[in-house]
């Protein structure tokens, strides 16, 4: 998908696209019938990765399987356990889940690092309309974040939620939401629907709590 002057739509079609699937993981294959074995990130029936036994432990047991099915050396007894097995391949994932937890709170402390003393004015592109905000990405810095426009997420504020009968249309404090087509409108009459470029000031809001 290309637009012309947008040179990352193509990555926010991605991003929005996979965001939503379901991640792919190890498993051992007698546990699970073959019409799950299937991905949608793989364009083929069958696939495990092989990359370098120093990166992965995953790779150290596929290379193992590998050399034991072609003759190569005999099959250890560690993986001749279904369910140590299983339990290994959960511990996989759920190590890989936390390295990427990890990497992704890394990235947040230095972007509050970077912007702690400077405040900077960039354009936007809105990745997803609300009904109290909109979410935007920054490709300058690749950054993303929530803005909200409406402070009705409270249940104060939801009483005074309206909402058109038989429409996706709905009323908070002035702001119009309308579900079916993503657009939200302010009550001063400035619309923000999906892939608007718009310009958002970037900087560090010290917060007064503390731990």
């Amino acid at each position: 998908a290309y637009i012309s002057g947008f040179p990352f739509f193509n990555k926010l079609i991605r991003i929005l696209a996979t965001r939503c699937m379901t991640q792919a993981v190890y498993f051992s294959s007698g546990d699970i019938a073959p019409k799950d074995y299937f991905h949608y990130g793989l364009a083929c029936p069958v696939y495990t990765h092989f990359t370098s036994p120093i990166r992965r432990y995953a790779d150290i047991i596929v290379h193992r399987l590998l050399a034991a099915s072609l003759g190569i050396a005999p099959l250890p007894k560690s993986v001749q356990d279904r369910e140590k097995v299983r339990d290994t391949s959960e511990c996989i994932n759920h190590r890989h889940r936390m390295a990427q937890m990890v990497g992704r709170a890394s990235a947040e402390l230095f972007t509050v690092i970077f912007f702690r003393e400077r405040t900077v004015e960039e354009s936007a592109v809105v990745t997803q309309v609300l009904s109290n905000g909109i979410r935007v990405f920054v490709p300058r810095y690749g950054i993303e974040h929530l803005i909200k426009l409406s402070e009705t997420q409270t249940s104060e504020s939801n009483k005074k939620e309206k909402k058109a009968p038989q429409t996706g249309i709905s009323y908070h404090d002035g702001f119009t939401f309308d579900a079916d087509n993503l657009k939200l409108t302010t009550p001063q009459g400035v619309t923000y629907t999906m892939f608007d470029m718009i310009k958002v000031k970037i900087y560090v809001k010290e917060s007064t709590n503390r731990r």
